[in-house]
This record gives C-alpha cells, structure tokens and sequence, in this order.
C-alpha cells in the first residue's frame, strides 16, 4: 500500500510538471535544441522520453523513476497486451516520442505510411498531422534540431541476385521536416546497403553510407546543409561518442572494420589517435568486439563482448591506465544481461537489462528492465543500481511479475 501512494505522489508530481508551469518553463524543461530520436529513447535536458511495452514513458532524472505519460488519475496505465481495450493515453500506438514546443510528438505506422501525432505533455487531446513518410518507405532514425526532423527511411526497389543468392536492393533518403509547416526537402538519396546516423550534436551530424562492404562518413552541417568526408575506419554500424568538450569524438574500428580498438577522431587537426588498443585488455578473446559506452572526468568506459560474455572497463585518459568495472556481474537480476545505454547525464547512467523466457526458453523473448547508476557507484565498485521501471510484458507478448517471472498471457492482470 505504501509503495503505491508513493508512486501515485510521484505520478501527480509529474502531471503538475507538464500542467502547472507556463508554456516557456515546459519547453525549457522537457526539451532540448538537439533530441536523438533513437529505439532508446529521446533525452532532453531534464529526463528521458521512451516507449517500452507499447506504453509511453517519462524518466525523471531528479526521481530517477519512469511514470506513464497520461493524466488519467484513475487509470491502470495498461498496454494492449495487458487489456486490448485499454483508453490510456500513453497507450495509443507510437513508436517513437519526443516533445516539441510544449507537446509531445509520436511516430505510429498506419497501411499508408508513417504518421506523425501530437498531443499534450500529458498524452491527451491527441490529433494527427498527417502522414510524413508514404507507404513505400520505412522510418530509420531521426534528430529533432530546433524546429526541424533531420531522419533517413528507405525504399524497396528491386531485388538483386548474386552467385544464386537473392538480396534486397534498397535505396536511402536522407530529409528534413519542418515540424511546424510539415513541409519537407530532402538533402541526399542513394542507392546503398544501408544509411545510419552514427551522432553529433546540435551543429552537425555524423553519417555513414555502406555499399557493397564500403563504407563513406560524412559530417552534416544542420544550417549551411553542407556535406564533407570525414575519414576513419569503422564498419559504418556502431555509433560515436562525443567528446565532452565536442572537438573530437570516439569510435571503435581497425583493420578490415574489425571492432579491435578504440579511436579518437579531433575535428581540428583531422587526425586520429588510438585511445584503447586490445592488447591492453587481459583474456581478450579472439571473437571479441569493444562498444564505446561513456564519457566521464578524463574517464572513457567501454565494454568488451565476447559472445554473450560482457565484460566493462574504464580507462583513466590521464593516468593511462584500464581498469575493470563488475557492473555486468553485479545486476540487481540474477542472470540479466546489459542490453544498451539509455542515456548519460553530469551524475551518471541510464541502462536497460534482460533475460530471456526462463519457462519456455526462447532467445528471442526478452524482459527487460531499466536501471541507473551514479559514477561514482560505479568507478568505485559499489554497483548500486536503482530500478528505473519494472517489467510488466515480455517482448513476447507474454505478462510477467517484477522479478521476470511469466504469469500469463491473460489480460487484466493485477500489478501493485
């Protein structure tokens, strides 16, 4: 009982967050210049905006809890997994959130196209502003840059056959939305294997083009729309991580685009220097691959995989030295597995974790779970991780308790 007046006091906080404050004091809080729009989630200046179960959220970095955005004091905050007749205003479909001059914005899939939605902070009064993407092409990635969405999506055009092998022919578009006027302009298209948006800031972007196992990098300037080469070798896949100072970023790469090392890219000297060789790791093993995860106090964390095997490391840039983190070995589930980085704030790091089905055994069935750590609980060993939101369906479908445990696929569950 007591749990559950706290988190109705924290819903109701958060409710008098997005309602009680002027329309400026919401802009300032709920968003920012530059919003990535990835699976993740979309950070802001103050939390994080996201989608898990078909549910939207809202993580606080002050509470560090995820509520449910809808201003429905009485409502169960169900998904359709949960009640295929659920009302909740964060339950309406979207795939993708993130808020915009005072509301919020959500991506849905409809049979013609990809359409774009907005409502109030508080998920109701919802309304369509049309479809921004036709039924040929599908939604990639996406950064909000004041009033415009920088996103790619792609077309099927063909199919191509080689050595008796069927592949896909694709072709990429890279565009720009104008949030307000729904007008559009597209900046590149090319026929490609795939386009990604590796990162950058509210200045530029930093892309790749893969074609036929070559990869090209661009860096985009927002407002001239001007494009240049930027060369360093990675497979076109894996992000980069900004520099705190933004003069450089960090991505893994190497020889044949083998994730063996870690990099540093300056944009004025347009030099690359290796900041994290595999040589230096102990028992590193012949399949494994490294994975920028943060940037902190001189301090640059990584994580090694190796199969399933994760293993998490720091190395101090001053020092010179690496040392091992156990916060994979240390997750408040026994048996989870660090899936990605949800976001990083000037105090810490926000994550999601998982298992798979343990009743029938499926890979592909994961609960997930999302947690935050401080620095300093986790350069110093302590590993204290705060459950940010509990599981409540599988990515099955399947109802689960907040241990993991699957309790049915019935709707109508009860959760305290």
């Amino acid at each position: 009982m007591k749990r559950g007046i706290k988190l109705f006091l924290l819903y109701i906080t958060f409710l008098i967050g997005l309602t009680g404050c002027s329309r400026n004091d919401k802009s300032e809080k709920f968003q920012s210049d530059y919003m990535e729009l990835n699976a993740s989630g979309t950070k802001v200046e103050e939390g994080i905006f996201f989608v898990e179960s078909g549910i939207s959220y809202y993580i606080d970095f002050d509470s560090k809890k995820a509520v449910p955005i809808c201003n429905k004091p009485d409502c169960r905050h169900l998904s359709e997994y949960e009640d295929k007749n659920t009302n909740c205003n964060a339950a309406k479909g979207s795939f993708q959130i993130f808020p915009y001059q005072g509301k919020l914005c959500g991506m849905e899939y409809n049979e013609n196209g990809t359409e774009l939605f907005v409502s109030e902070l508080d998920g109701s009064n919802r309304t369509s502003k049309g479809n921004f993407i036709n039924e040929e092409g599908s939604y990639e990635y996406g950064v909000v840059v004041q009033n415009e969405l920088f996103y790619f999506y792609s077309d099927i055009i063909g199919m191509t056959e080689t050595d008796g092998v069927e592949s896909v022919k694709m072709k990429w578009h890279f565009n720009v939305l104008d949030l307000n006027t729904m007008k559009q302009e597209e900046i590149m298209t090319e026929e490609a294997d795939y386009m990604k948006m590796l990162g950058g800031t509210k200045e530029f972007q930093i892309f790749s083009v893969i074609q036929n196992q070559s990869v090209i990098h661009y860096k985009l300037d927002y407002k001239k729309r001007t494009m240049e080469e930027i060369p360093f070798q990675s497979d076109g896949y894996g992000y980069i991580t900004m520099a705190l100072d933004e003069n450089s970023f960090y991505y893994v790469g190497g020889d044949a685009h083998l994730k063996e090392n870690i990099f540093q890219y300056s944009f004025d000297s347009k030099e690359t220097e290796v900041c994290v060789k595999k040589e230096e790791i102990a028992d590193w093993a012949e399949d494994s691959k490294m994975a920028v995860i943060g940037v902190y106090d001189e301090k640059l964390i990584f994580g090694v995989h190796a199969g399933k095997n994760l293993r998490w490391f720091y190395k101090d840039m001053n020092q010179q030295k690496i040392y091992e983190l156990l916060l994979p070995q240390k997750l408040p589930r026994g048996g989870a597995q660090i899936n990605s980085i949800i976001g990083q704030t000037k105090d810490g790091l926000y994550f999601d974790y998982y298992i798979t089905n343990q009743e029938s055994g499926d890979e592909g069935d994961w609960t997930t779970w999302y947690g935050y750590i401080s620095w300093e609980d986790l350069l110093s060993g302590k590993n204290y991780v705060k459950v940010v939101l509990n599981p409540r369906v599988s990515s099955g479908g399947n109802l689960v308790d907040k241990d993991g445990n699957v309790i049915g696929t019935e709707s109508g569950a009860k959760y305290d």
